[in-house]
């Protein structure tokens, strides 16, 4: 997802489909629905897209899988597109997914922060310090009454992760790898990825991804994706003013 424009008046760049991995039912799929044909759409995991309640009200903006050719022919994409980035009326009509840009560009102004992330940042702060508390059932199920999903009753750390993840799919002010590193659960979760990936029925090429990824963390020195890199120009602020500021060793 690019941006365009300079400060607060920032714009998302229309997402596209991946032309030279996408089968030829699906290349018509997008064609009647005006999708352009590029490469580097933003795409979902199978194994995270079906985790989504078939009732949740956020699903049809966050998970395209298929759709019914005009010939009446079901076109099921070998990739798990996320309308909300398409800015295309997919699959649901919505004001939010018109595209009123012949060039694909939308103007749009990009959400760098929602309420429903402070709802669910409150949750999140209000469970570290008090547990599945009334203060905290109550932000979460904020979220979730809004999502068409009933309240929860009692709660865990992984139902914040998993709303988070459902809520905030490939966006938030935080994003979700930087969510995944703060629970220090990133390692883990890439790591499983690929076996998820299968047992979802995931395409051929989107589990070598997932395969890859999971490689590039498992080389790393383990532990590095639990903490942050010191930004070089703060460790020079450091010695400057006399300061002892040092790289985390995982990240030298």
């Amino acid at each position: 997802m690019n941006h365009s424009g300079t400060g607060d008046n920032r714009t998302f760049e229309q997402a596209h489909y991946n032309a030279n991995a996408e089968n030829a039912n699906a290349k018509k799929a997008m064609a009647e629905t005006n999708v352009f044909s590029r490469s580097a759409a933003l795409t979902l995991r199978k194994s995270f897209a079906i985790t989504y309640d078939a009732n949740d009200a956020r699903k049809p903006y966050n998970v395209w899988d298929s759709y019914t050719l005009a010939n009446g022919t079901l076109a099921i994409f070998n990739f798990i597109y996320i309308p909300k980035l398409m800015r295309a009326a997919l699959p649901i009509s919505d004001p939010l997914m018109q595209n009123p840009d012949p060039l694909g560009a939308s103007g749009e102004p990009g959400r760098t922060f929602r309420l429903s992330d402070a709802w669910l940042l409150l949750a999140e702060a209000v469970f570290m310090i008090d547990g599945s508390s009334t203060a905290a059932l109550a932000a979460i199920n904020t979220v979730r009454e809004r999502a068409n999903l009933p309240d929860l009753t009692v709660m865990t750390i992984k139902d914040i992760q998993n709303e988070r993840a459902w809520e905030l799919a490939a966006e938030g002010f935080f994003g979700r790898k930087n969510d995944l590193i703060r629970w220090g659960i990133l390692e883990s979760t890439v790591m499983a990825t690929p076996a998820a990936e299968r047992a979802a029925g995931a395409y051929s090429l989107a589990i070598t991804r997932a395969m890859d990824d999971s490689t590039h963390i498992a080389d790393a020195p383990m532990g590095r994706h639990r903490v942050y890199p010191i930004l070089v120009k703060e460790i020079l602020k450091s010695q400057n003013i006399g300061g002892a500021l040092v790289q985390n060793p995982v990240w030298e």
